[in-house]
């Protein structure tokens, strides 16, 4: 049944809701003088349900909310490196260049950290105690003391803004596309995330008569909230080459130009000795290449002409295109036999949903769930629940799953008639706030399914890690799309688990009139 066929049903759904809640309050006042409540039972029934892993080799790359950078290994799950490919952006104006004389001192790749202040701290700098801000660092999963390796290369991938194969769309990039680097690499160094990086030193240089240069003064750069950024120096001499010896050349003279010329950066993670590091979820767009140089400006002041040491930079927004490239290997994890061979004729016993070119689930009901659909049950709630495996070493749980027909990459009908938060798909935590499991909603649906006079076949469901843009953007808006950027993941019961009291399965509870 399709969403539009869904949503005429509404009103008149609405009205059904409204007139019992009436009927229900009008035989309370009455005494129950017309109905004899014993005419009506209140009861549950469960449905089972068939589930089973699948691996999801590519997930769209591009266009996303936010993008991954990191290497994380997790015994459940395996590995995943997460790398980025990005165009650059000009400045507003580059029609002179860089100057007269022109040195570059330091050229930086700024990528923001997500990070919330929390009070202030005090440290030491040059043997003085000073109070500065106290950042936490958000949106990264893994050990943060466990360094990785981060490569910054020039990218020799063009980038396409429209598709070459159907230029009336925008170009998809996903997960598993190779880019091409240039070596040797703009930075190589081992990383990892530092709450502490508030602060740039940038030693100003002027030319000297014996030759070389001279420091005349170190600016003190920070950003105006003053929160933390990941700072990678490139490397000055290849920017000399690339930029100041070709501007303000044709190169320069359009973002058009620029692009096919400059192809943009390719900022690389790869493990080191200990793979068990962290990803980092970045806002990439946020992120720059500075240029920080000198050039020499004249001024003429009564036919004397003085040249003055002058401090410059220009700002290169990442941006345009971006597109994350995820590798991922679960051999040898936990999730490995389930991926390569799932049961999917009677279920698996274990369910591993994992975002970011992960894996995922596929739900199917039991057809003996069409036996139900002689019975005279007025349906209150139907809902599909899903128990963490709390002796899975994972615990880096996503806050929440979504749940879309996966037959027709399509949304389902409770998403529309009840909301996104009743739908809900949240991880729920027990009295000890300790999470337990995920519960989805599905009213209306099985509503429909048990109509006496519905005929459709049942589909099967997908289960996945939650992203926002998985939510429909109107009331029209069916289509499912297949982003995916949060790297959580979260171990489930399936159906053929030992533990019957935790199976994935459906409860349905019903009211019903007795003849």
């Amino acid at each position: 049944m399709t969403i539009n066929k869904y949503l005429k049903y509404l009103p008149l759904f609405l009205i059904i809701i409204g007139s019992i809640f009436s009927c229900e309050k009008d035989l309370e006042d009455i005494g129950g003088n017309l109905i004899n409540n014993n005419l009506l039972n209140t009861n549950k029934q469960t449905v089972e349900v068939v589930a089973f892993n699948k691996n999801v080799e590519k997930t769209r790359a591009n266009t996303l909310g936010q993008y991954l950078l990191g290497v994380y290994n997790d015994a459940d799950f395996g590995k995943i490196n997460a790398s980025v490919a990005s165009t650059l952006s000009l400045p507003v104006d580059l029609s002179n260049g860089f100057g007269k004389n022109p040195h570059i001192e330091m050229v930086i790749l700024d990528i923001p950290y997500h990070a919330t202040k929390n009070g202030n701290k005090t440290v030491n700098v040059s043997g003085v105690d000073k109070r500065v801000p106290n950042f936490k660092l958000d949106s990264i999963i893994g050990n943060k003391d466990i360094e990785f390796q981060l490569g910054v290369f020039e990218l020799g991938t063009f980038l396409n803004t429209l598709d070459p194969l159907n230029p009336s769309q925008n170009m998809v990039y996903y997960t598993d596309k190779d880019y091409q680097k240039i070596t040797p690499s703009l930075y190589t160094g081992n990383f990892k995330p530092n709450e502490n990086d508030t602060v740039l030193y940038v030693d100003r240089l002027k030319p000297i008569l014996a030759g070389g240069f001279e420091v005349y003064t170190r600016d003190t750069i920070k950003k105006t909230d003053k929160k933390p950024s990941i700072k990678l120096p490139l490397n000055t001499q290849k920017f000399k080459q690339l930029f100041v010896d070709k501007a303000p050349g044709t190169e320069f003279a359009s973002q058009e130009n620029f692009s096919k010329y400059f192809r943009g950066l390719f900022i690389e993670a790869t493990p080191l000795a200990n793979p068990s590091s962290s990803l980092l979820s970045l806002n990439i767009s946020d992120a720059t290449v500075t240029i920080y140089y000198s050039n020499d400006v004249e001024t003429t002041t009564n036919n004397v002409v003085t040249t003055t040491r002058t401090k410059q930079k220009l700002v290169f927004p990442l941006g345009g295109i971006i597109a994350n490239k995820i590798t991922r290997d679960y051999s040898g994890s936990n999730a490995q036999p389930f991926l390569t061979n799932p049961n999917t004729t009677s279920g698996d016993s274990k369910l591993y949903v994992q975002g970011s070119a992960g894996s995922m689930a596929i739900m199917k009901f039991d057809e003996n769930i069409k036996n139900l659909r002689n019975n005279k049950w007025l349906i209150n709630e139907a809902s599909l629940l899903m128990y963490i495996d709390k002796n899975a070493s994972s615990k880096n749980y996503p806050e929440r799953l979504f749940l879309y027909d996966y037959d027709s990459s399509t949304q389902l009908k409770d998403l529309f008639t009840e909301g996104p938060t009743v739908f809900s798909g949240f991880l729920e935590r027990d009295k000890d706030s300790v999470p337990y499991r995920y519960k989805f909603r599905i009213t209306d649906y099985v509503s429909d399914v048990l109509k006496k006079e519905n005929t459709d076949e049942l589909f099967k469901f997908g289960i996945k890690v939650f992203s926002p843009s998985d939510l429909p953007q109107s009331a029209t808006d069916t289509k499912f799309r297949d982003y995916s950027w949060t790297p959580k993941g979260v171990v489930l019961h399936g159906n053929q688990t030992s533990d019957v009291d935790k199976r994935i399965r459906l409860e349905i509870h019903y009211t019903e009139i007795n003849n």
